[in-house]
């Protein structure tokens, strides 16, 4: 997907930049910033992640809690990688009906996403509250001056290859798994928008690939 183009200075690919490197060492982070300045109303602050397909929700479809297992696993069980070998070979031909006692895809699909927007969130505000000083100058002038007092906040989530009748149950999930945070940072109802391509080109954030 090709994000923007926005006015100068409106956009931040944060992922990867000097400022989350900043954060720590394997600190999940979001795509992007953007910053919208509607006049006579409050700025608003979009946090962007982009994803090509949505979680898997088939049961048999437990592949990435397998993943998961032998990516962490192999490096902390390297002395003994014959045993977890079989371990992990278990597990994938028994995934079935294991599949209730793991993960589900869906599960790690939307923590990871709840991580990253909790740090693209506390990334902007620590750095505006001073935290890191040798960062600030890394974000355009206008994340560095907008006015926090009113600013509105919105979680986006672009699923590239989403039918329009999977967003709602999408927004659902994101919206439950975001709710602590949604509720102490007051970001209001209409905090989480889920998106797919085409409805993102039609509001503006992403234009059509080139034919």
């Amino acid at each position: 997907m090709l994000f923007g183009p926005y006015p100068s200075g409106h956009g931040f690919r944060v992922e990867d930049s000097s400022p989350h490197r900043a954060a720590g060492e394997g600190v999940k982070m979001i795509e992007f910033y953007k910053l919208d300045l509607p006049p006579g109303r409050p700025a608003i602050l979009w946090l962007v992640e982009a994803k090509r397909t949505g979680p898997m929700v088939d049961p048999a479809k437990y592949q990435k809690s397998v993943e998961l297992l032998e990516k962490r696993g192999g490096v902390e069980f390297r002395e003994h990688a014959a045993v977890f070998d079989a371990f992990v070979e278990f597990i994938r031909s028994q995934g079935p009906r294991l599949f209730p006692l793991l993960p589900s895809d869906v599960d790690i699909y939307f923590s990871e996403l709840r991580d990253k927007m909790i740090n693209g969130l506390n990334l902007f505000f620590a750095t505006r509250s001073g935290r890191h000083p040798d960062e600030e100058r890394e974000w355009p002038e206008p994340f560095r001056n907008v006015a926090l007092g009113k600013l509105q906040v919105r979680i986006l989530l672009v699923v590239k290859t989403a039918e329009l009748h999977w967003l709602p149950d999408l927004q659902a999930e994101l919206q439950k798994v975001m709710r602590p945070t949604i509720g102490t940072w007051a970001l209001g109802p209409d905090a989480i928008v889920v998106l797919n391509e085409e409805e993102a080109i039609r509001r503006g954030f992403t234009v059509a690939p080139p034919t």
